[in-house]
């Protein structure tokens, strides 16, 4: 996984885990994967101009939970290795949040912070509606899976 922090990389090799209090976390109590776990996947948003359009674009993420007390695991926390950034994405929505000016240390010290931002900050105080700023390919239709 190339661009990764260094400092993620070491400790999902080491099999690090937060340390929070899962109290008033929606998605509760989470396990990171192991580094070895890793693997590039897509997350997908809307690309149509119109809600009738359907039209969307798939953008390679690498999905950092294991497993998740509340909610399928899959990019509630993740990496973005394009845009080398952290984000978080609403499976039943479309919407990708990232973390601008956010590093791996941070999100070990507050990880209930990040792992509440889809649901909880509505004011983008942390984080902020992904734009796309790679030339992503637009796909017509809707995704089989």
């Amino acid at each position: 996984m190339d661009r990764m922090p260094e400092d993620l990389v070491n400790d999902l090799k080491n099999k690090k885990q937060f340390q929070y209090n899962s109290n008033g976390c929606e998605c509760g109590s989470v396990t990171l994967k192991s580094y070895e776990e890793l693997e590039v996947g897509y997350v997908r948003l809307n690309a149509g101009e119109t809600i009738e359009e359907e039209t969307y674009i798939e953008i390679p993420a690498i999905s950092l939970l294991k497993d998740c007390e509340g909610y399928d695991p899959d990019y509630i926390l993740l990496w973005l290795p394009n845009e080398e950034i952290f984000g978080t994405w609403d499976c039943d929505h479309w919407v990708l949040k990232v973390f601008p000016n956010t590093n791996w240390k941070q999100l070990l010290s507050k990880p209930k912070k990040y792992l509440n931002a889809q649901w909880y900050d509505y004011d983008n105080k942390y984080s902020k509606d992904y734009c796309p700023t790679k030339n992503y390919r637009k796909i017509r239709g809707v995704p089989r899976n």
